[in-house]
C-alpha cells in the first residue's frame, strides 16, 4: 500500500486531500518564503507596522479615555460623624514604629527564655558528632 503512494504525501499510509496535500508536498525550495510550504505565510513589514500602529493607538486611546471619564468621589461625610484632630509626628511613630518592634522583640524574649532558663549555650546547628564540627566548637 505505501507503494502505491510513493511520492505523495501521506499521513499513515494514508494520501492527503486537497490543500493540506499541496501545502505539507512541498519541498524546501518548491516555492514559498525561507523553505516554508506555500500556505505558510510571513507578515510583511508594512502590515507589521500597520498593527504595531493600531495597537498603540488603541492603548493610548484606552489610557485616556480612562483618565478622562474617571473623576473625583462625590460622596460627602455623614453629618454625624466627628471631625478627627491631626495625629502627631511622635503617636504615629509609637503606633508604626515602636509597638511593633516591641511585640517582635518580647517574641524572640519569649522564644529564648526556656533555654536561658536551663543555662544552655547556644551550639550551632552544624556542630553534630556526625559531622565532626563538634571538635571545633568545644574549645574548652
Amino acid at each position: 500500500m505505501a507503494a502505491r503512494y510513493a511520492g505523495r504525501p501521506s499521513v499513515l499510509g494514508r494520501p492527503l486531500a486537497g490543500p493540506a496535500a499541496t501545502a505539507v508536498g512541498r519541498a524546501p525550495g518548491d516555492s514559498g518564503v525561507d523553505g516554508y510550504p506555500a500556505g505558510v505565510t510571513t507578515p510583511t513589514s508594512a502590515s507589521r507596522t500597520l498593527r504595531r500602529a493600531v495597537t498603540g493607538a488603541t492603548a493610548l486611546a484606552a489610557l485616556v479615555a480612562v483618565l478622562l471619564l474617571a473623576g473625583p468621589a462625590q460622596a460627602a461625610p455623614p453629618e454625624g460623624w466627628s471631625d478627627p484632630k491631626p495625629v502627631s509626628t511622635l503617636h504615629a511613630l509609637i503606633v508604626y514604629v515602636f509597638a511593633p518592634l516591641g511585640l517582635a522583640g518580647l517574641t524572640v524574649l519569649g522564644a529564648l527564655l526556656p533555654s536561658l532558663a536551663r543555662g544552655q549555650r547556644s551550639v550551632s546547628p552544624l556542630a553534630t558528632e556526625s559531622s565532626g564540627l563538634d571538635l571545633l566548637a568545644d574549645d574548652e
